[in-house]
């Protein structure tokens, strides 16, 4: 699909992401649902890459990338989307409730195999984001020389 035939929240979501600067890949890493960035790139086009069929956001998913992207309940709305809307205020509310912190390392696991997890995950993404803006290809972590080995 193309803007003029893509719905109009995701042309919203796509407008506003933009505005942020960062790629789908790093708005998918920022939901607090499982959604990758190949269907938020589908949601945002309109349709599914192979076959061409539409590709539109549940509810949740629509509410969880709104708030990503820093659209309101009340636009979700104005869209016709009541429930999205509804949904998007409890998520606002469990996060204003949730206490904020600039560490780094919050709301990693406990469990060290899943914290190890956790960081080499943020790490690619990291690493992608930046060879996006700074246009250099990321150097390899010590899992890719490792996966590379086994090869």
């Amino acid at each position: 699909m193309t803007d003029q035939t893509s719905p109009a929240e995701a042309l919203l979501i796509r407008r506003y992401r933009e505005a942020l600067g960062i790629s789908p890949e790093i708005a998918a890493t920022r939901l607090q649902i499982k959604l990758s960035a190949r269907r938020w790139r589908q949601i945002e086009a309109g349709e599914e890459t192979k076959g061409g069929k539409p590709a539109e956001a549940s509810p949740s998913q629509l509410a969880h990338m709104a708030t990503v992207v820093g659209i309101e309940p009340d636009q979700l709305r104005e869209l016709g989307h009541d429930e999205a809307a509804e949904i998007q205020e409890v998520i606002k509310a469990r996060l204003a409730a949730e206490p904020t912190s600039t560490d780094p390392l919050a709301g990693l696991p406990a469990d060290p195999g899943e914290r190890v997890a956790e960081l080499a995950r943020r790490q690619r993404v990291l690493a992608t984001e930046l060879e996006r803006v700074a246009g250099k290809p990321p150097e390899a972590t010590d899992e890719d020389r490792r996966q590379e080995r086994t090869r």
